[in-house]
């Protein structure tokens, strides 16, 4: 009865399954503070939608996003960063081609289903985003299945060759308490992926969903999204999500989170990607690094450091050179000396062996 009681108030998620999973906290992971001075903070009045700024760039008063549909699978990670990836694909290339959600969720999904945010952010690190041409996420007419998704096997080499053309430099956590960072880093890196806990209490798939009270919350479930848009609604600061429940979520797959949901601290997620627009410099950028440089120092020789890592993909093309030694580089300095194979690599140092092989670059 308890049991039959609990369905009947959407107490239990029916269709609707699980997928975001929790990481761990890293301190290696870039945080969105560090590269946040380096933007204006967002103006909500003016607001920001991606799917306004995507028909303008492709000249296509016309344009959406591709709704999305995750079916009976636990798939929302892939879901959310190929919708991302999408988006990336035409900011650059000024051409709307699907990025694949199978590609990303057949690799990075966990035995009891769903995947975690950093999984999902190294595959697109290290792999890119695969093309939904190569790599179907869906079955016809028919909505994926757990079953599907999981089938690494249709990843072909053509896929993967393809989809390392369309890589991330890294990716940059945001305190998914804050909405007005959110909102800054949608605005510089056009979304970011948010996970939030939901409830089926009726209000998860309309177009402003309210957040879990205590009392149901042993009921909840976690779920990953993109999100695109920041504005002011009804009086309250809201970021727009891309839901992967369809085109019965919403307004077309839309949806908005006020800041109550983010005040609620429901919203226990927050990422945005790291991505090259262009190359910095030129290939013919050409420097000898004669000198070791370490976090702190401050001088030319730094911003040429910089310079070199912008070229590698190590250090985001997004952030002005400065010169100066920080958090920054010094992750971009680690990711350079793991990929060259320096033994033991200290982000903190940019030592002869650093040097050396950025002399065998640059030089």
């Amino acid at each position: 009865m308890i049991e039959y009681i609990k369905k009947l108030f959407g107490l239990i998620p029916k269709v609707i399954k699980p997928g975001a999973l929790e990481d761990r906290p890293d301190p290696r992971d870039w945080k969105w503070e560090e590269f946040a001075p380096a933007f204006a903070p967002f103006e909500w009045e003016k607001g920001f939608d991606i799917e306004v700024e995507l028909r303008k760039r492709l000249n296509n008063p016309n344009f959406s996003l591709p709704i999305k549909d995750q079916g009976s699978s636990s798939s929302c990670g892939g879901q959310a960063w190929a919708t991302y990836g999408s988006v990336l694909e035409a900011i650059v290339t000024g051409t709307p081609e699907e990025r694949s959600s199978k590609f990303i969720y057949a690799q990075t999904h966990v035995s009891a289903g769903g995947s975690s945010g950093r999984d999902n952010n190294k595959l697109v690190q290290d792999q890119g985003w695969g093309l939904e041409p190569l790599t179907p996420s869906y079955m016809g007419v028919a909505l994926p299945t757990e079953t599907f998704m999981r089938q690494v096997q249709d990843i072909t080499d053509l896929a993967r060759s393809k989809a390392s053309k369309a890589r991330a430099v890294s990716y940059a956590s945001v305190n998914a308490f804050d909405i007005d960072a959110i909102a800054q880093a949608i605005h510089a890196n056009y979304g970011a992926i948010i996970g939030y806990i939901g409830v089926n209490n009726g209000t998860a798939r309309e177009i402003y969903p309210v957040p879990p009270r205590e009392q149901e919350m042993p009921y909840t479930w976690r779920h990953f999204v993109y999100a695109g848009k920041a504005s002011m609604q009804n009086g309250k600061k809201a970021i727009g999500i891309f839901n992967s429940w369809g085109r019965r979520v919403g307004v077309n797959g839309w949806q908005w989170f006020t800041e109550d949901y983010f005040k609620s601290g429901r919203v226990w997620y927050a990422n945005t990607i790291i991505f090259n627009t262009s190359i910095p410099q030129e290939e013919s950028f050409k420097h000898e690094f004669l000198v070791n440089m370490k976090f702190g120092d401050e001088n030319e020789e730094v911003r040429a450091l910089q310079n070199a890592l912008q070229i590698t993909g190590d250090f985001p093309a997004n952030v002005k050179p400065t010169g100066y030694y920080g958090t920054i580089t010094a992750n971009a300095v680690y990711k350079f000396q793991l990929r060259n194979v320096i033994s033991i690599p200290d982000r903190n140092n940019a030592g002869p062996k650093t040097r050396g092989a950025l002399n065998a670059l640059f030089k």
